[in-house]
């Protein structure tokens, strides 16, 4: 191989490892920014606060609403936002929930309901301990960010609920909020994220250094080892993320796995034909200089 040669087939190397390392974190689970944690230092009139804990109670047979939360100009940039934090609650009749009021400049206002049958969205009915809820909004098209957000616990009887200190947090763009929470995920949408970061950087390195030992002719059993671990852990990848489909995991949990599985897999068998031609092309330029002595 010529010196020409030698350069275009190091600049390929070069581009797949930057591929290897950047594609994994396109498309990967929004990060969040918290922008601001309620601590109930200011409670409700009707609640009381018991180890960091707010305390609503409702002793009559009649539904109740209060309201916890009256968020005046939240100073929300992004296009989602929700509401986070625990709820347990102790003998609640029929079903209870947790709604947040979205109102906007233009008069408009929409809500969000803790209604779903489990995961964060889930009621609030019979007795639970403490367990993660959501109450999400995705802002459409033009319309402006909220001006006020209310947050009530509705109880249509008898029950007592208790909430932890809330946060609020945005997405820079829409995303499925609590399902990696719900019943049976394997992880939450920012481990999810975690997983292909790391998981990226990690193939990245890999590729870089298989890149250069590889132009330059060196190593070639360790590039070879390293070539073939990272084909097996982008297999076991890909077979994991067939099985998160499959068995209805969430965006969150088979994205990292599926977009590493086949970057591990397509980029290490596409260059392999290569990097092997060039550990060849260097042991028979070393055999016609040891028979030229």
């Amino acid at each position: 191989m010529n010196a020409a040669g030698s350069g275009t087939w190091w600049r390929r190397m070069t581009a797949a490892a930057f591929f290897v390392a950047v594609l994994p974190a396109v498309g990967a689970p929004a990060a969040e920014d918290v922008l601001r944690t309620f601590d109930w230092s200011e409670p409700p009139a009707t609640g009381q606060v018991r180890e960091d804990a707010l305390e609503i109670v409702n002793e009559r047979d009649t539904p109740v609403t209060v309201t916890l939360l009256t968020i005046d100009d939240p100073g929300i940039t992004g296009r989602a936002y929700a509401l986070r934090g625990s709820v347990g609650y102790e003998a609640v009749q029929g079903s209870g929930y947790l709604e947040m009021w979205n109102h906007f400049s233009d008069g408009s206002r929409y809500f969000s309901r803790t209604l779903s049958d489990h995961g964060p969205m889930g009621r609030l009915s019979g007795t639970s301990p403490p367990r993660p809820f959501v109450l999400p909004f995705t802002i459409s098209g033009d319309t402006p960010s909220p001006s006020k957000l209310v947050v009530n616990v509705v109880l249509p009887g008898r029950g007592r609920v208790r909430l932890s200190p809330v946060e609020l947090l945005q997405f820079e763009h829409s995303v499925t909020f609590g399902v990696a929470q719900s019943a049976g995920a394997w992880w939450d949408q920012r481990t999810g994220g975690l997983v292909g970061g790391i998981a990226g950087t990690c193939l990245g390195l890999a590729g870089a250094l298989i890149g250069m030992l590889g132009g330059l002719g060196r190593a070639r059993r360790f590039v070879f080892t390293v070539m073939a671990l990272t084909f097996a852990a982008g297999a076991v990848a890909l077979v994991a993320s067939f099985t998160a489909i499959v068995t209805s995991q969430p965006y969150a949990v088979f994205y990292p796995l599926l977009i590493v599985g086949l970057i591990a897999t397509c980029v290490t068998g596409g260059v392999l034909p290569g990097i092997r031609k060039r550990y060849e092309q260097i042991e028979m330029r070393r055999m016609q200089a040891m028979d030229m002595t």
